[in-house]
């Protein structure tokens, strides 16, 4: 009987999750030669009976069988086709079969295959993918890389198989290596590719990020310090460089992340984080009769000055008087992100960079908190978040805010009208109305700007009209006005609704471009002939109005004597200040306490005088971006916000010097920071 037998020999070594497999198939290549005879099984010759030895068939009995009912080949047939051929393959990854990679593995991840015996090589084929897109089987060879942009979080397979045409040589069909996650950690919006700049202690408040769900992460500062408490994934955390740490300090981000998929594999990835510090840059500054405060770049903020009334907003415990800048943070450490600040008489506003209204200090005239009556906030209070707000101005014992609608809420007291409507709601927010005007040349819009003194309040609004009289922009008052400090022409009466301010007297059709108000008096910026100018109205005792005529007390804008090209203007206490088109610092009212910073013993100024700073340029051309004048004291912005001044009385800190002497002329503030 013809017919032949094939043996089957498989070397297979079991594939687990270790860093290589092998698997060794017999793959039937073994075949009769059409033209062989069928030879008795006595004339196998011994060179046959040693070539079957080398076959190692495992039992004899089969061997026998094979001898006597098996044709014997022809001997000038190949040797090598009585030999099964065990075709091999192996993958390897860099790391074992159950494969962690990161996003610092470089560009490419590289599998290293080796197959078996000689001669294989073109008979690779290779696909990367999941479950849900295997991807194309396609030829390789070895290294054969997969772009790490291709690895999703997993599973993932890097599978190879050796084929002969249509025919797969293995007899499972394909070598895998599992790839289960792609690691990438981060602390969000820190770069690590550059330094990053810190002024103060608190750089922010970050989110860790980790894409694999068991992930644990700390952060060690290189000083030595222990690691952040609070350093882990999806949470936010204070991150605050070290108080006594050098200008340069690293911080080292570590996550890792487990698996007991397989056995249990660990895989770290770290990130260094270099912080360089640089001195502080300052965008905004307010004043008023116990405190300061100012913003840096960076959206904090920061008061100082007395604190018996928690004006100041350090919490429960801080009523002493602070002299140098403190960062406002809330009950927790959590800080926010501000946009705007103002000073009151006792209480302090600002708003958040996403819109939000915050009070904090004395409410015993709910000008902190409406809907409360009394008490003290130690803290940022939130006061509305339905709106949001552009722009806010606290007065004594009350507040206005503008929102992004051109809008006008004002709430707290109402002792002079001051909250711009007839019947307040001293619960709430009142919504101040424009004026549905008269007059042919006004028809405001929607509200611009806006500030408040110690009992009233101007803003600006949009003219839709325009004429000889009134430009594209026009000034509105409410609330005290007995000392004509409303401007509308009429001496004495208070005022529950805004009403327009009249025109600049003896000038051209002049546009507003922006307002101030003080304790008894206001002032605006006005384009009248092609020229800004400064004009005042109200008290003028002290010389505070800057007018030529010291005994004149007007209802109605006068022009500020040699205002020319005035760019700011702030109204304190009884002093007001501005700024030139060069940016150089003027002051003029009362010198009591040194507010006007000319370093002179004169008790008051009736024109605007040249701000001293001498002691830090050698011509006293001193450039600065913004002035606010308080009620006894003026502070300062220089050109690009490199420096702080403040200058007047002192007494309750509200200088910043680190003292409470008083400043004749300009002083910087002290920077508890500086390294």
């Amino acid at each position: 009987m013809n017919r032949t037998l094939h043996y089957l020999m498989i070397a297979a070594l079991a594939c687990s999750f270790a860093s290589a497999c092998i698997f060794a198939v017999d793959t039937d290549m073994q075949g009769e030669d059409p033209d062989a005879g069928s030879p008795d099984a006595e004339h196998l010759d011994a060179a046959d009976t040693d070539d079957a030895q080398d076959t190692q068939i495992p039992d004899a009995d089969v061997t026998e069988d094979a001898d006597t009912e098996q044709p014997t080949p022809d001997a000038d047939a190949d040797a090598d086709a009585d030999v099964p051929v065990d075709y091999w393959v192996t993958i390897t990854g860099p790391g074992d079969a159950l494969t962690i990679f990161t996003e610092d593995t470089g560009e490419f991840v590289e599998f290293d295959l080796e197959c078996g015996p000689d001669d294989c090589d073109d008979m690779l084929e290779c696909r990367f993918g999941d479950d849900d897109d295997p991807g194309e089987f396609a030829a390789c060879t070895s290294p054969f890389e997969v772009h790490i942009d291709d690895i999703g979080e997993g599973p993932n397979v890097a599978e190879v198989r050796l084929v002969d045409g249509d025919q797969s040589l293995l007899d499972d069909d394909t070598h895998s290596i599992l790839i289960f996650y792609n690691l990438q950690a981060q602390i969000e919006e820190l770069d690590s590719s550059e330094p990053i700049e810190f002024s103060h202690p608190r750089v922010g408040d970050y989110t860790v990020s980790c894409s694999h769900p068991y992930c644990e992460t700390s952060c060690q500062w290189s000083d030595g310090d222990s690691p952040q408490s609070d350093c882990s994934p999806d949470e936010t955390y204070f991150l605050a460089v070290p108080d006594d740490t050098d200008e340069v300090v690293d911080l080292e981000f570590e996550a890792c992340s487990t698996t007991d998929f397989g056995g249990d594999i660990e895989h770290c990835v770290t990130e260094s984080y270099t912080f360089q510090y640089v001195d502080p840059v300052w965008r905004a500054v307010d004043t008023d009769r116990l405190q300061s405060c100012a913003l840096l770049d960076d959206d904090s903020l920061w008061c100082w000055g007395n604190g018996e009334l928690h004006p100041l907003g350090f919490g429960p415990g801080n009523s002493e008087i602070q002299p140098y800048p403190r960062h406002i943070t809330f009950a927790d450490g959590s800080v926010a992100h501000w946009r705007k600040v103002a000073a009151g008489d006792v209480h302090t506003c600002a708003i958040t960079t996403d819109g939000d209204l915050y009070c904090w200090g004395n409410n015993i005239s709910r000008a902190v908190d409406p809907a409360d009556s009394g008490g003290l906030y130690h803290e940022p209070t939130l006061l509305d978040d339905e709106h949001t707000w552009e722009s806010v101005a606290a007065g004594a014992g009350f507040g206005c805010a503008l929102n992004d609608n051109g809008e006008i809420y004002c709430w707290g007291t109402d002792f002079y009208g001051n909250l711009g409507v007839d019947s307040p709601d001293l619960d709430g927010l009142n919504k101040v109305e424009l004026p549905d005007e008269s007059e042919p040349d006004v028809d405001p819009v929607a509200w611009t700007a806006l500030d408040a003194g110690i009992g009233h309040v101007c803003a600006l609004a949009e003219n839709d009209a325009g004429g000889s009289s009134y430009g594209d922009t026009v000034a509105y008052c409410w609330g005290k006005g007995e000392d004509r400090q409303l401007g509308d022409g009429i001496a004495n009466p208070n005022r529950s609704t805004p009403h327009l301010t009249s025109p600049a007297i003896g000038e051209s059709a002049d546009e507003v471009i922006a307002l101030t108000t003080g304790d008894r008096h206001s002032c605006y910026i006005a384009t009248t002939d092609g020229d800004d100018a400064a004009f005042c109205w109200g008290k003028h005792n002290d010389g505070r109005l800057g007018l030529d005529d010291p005994g004149t007390e007007p209802a109605y804008p006068l022009l500020v004597h040699d205002s020319s090209g005035t760019t700011a203007i702030s109204a304190g206490g009884k002093h007001t200040c501005s700024l030139d088109g060069s940016s150089l610092a003027f002051c003029w009212g009362s010198n009591a306490s040194g507010q006007l910073g000319t370093d002179d013993a004169a008790s008051y100024h009736d024109e605007p005088t040249v701000v001293d700073f001498t002691e830090f340029t050698s011509n006293n051309f001193h450039p600065l971006d913004a002035i606010s004048a308080g009620t006894n004291h003026t502070c300062a912005i220089d050109n690009g916000g490199e420096a702080l001044y403040c200058w007047g009385l002192g007494e309750d800190g509200a200088l910043g010097t680190g003292d409470t002497d008083d400043a004749l002329a300009p002083a910087l503030i002290y920077w508890p920071h500086a390294r």
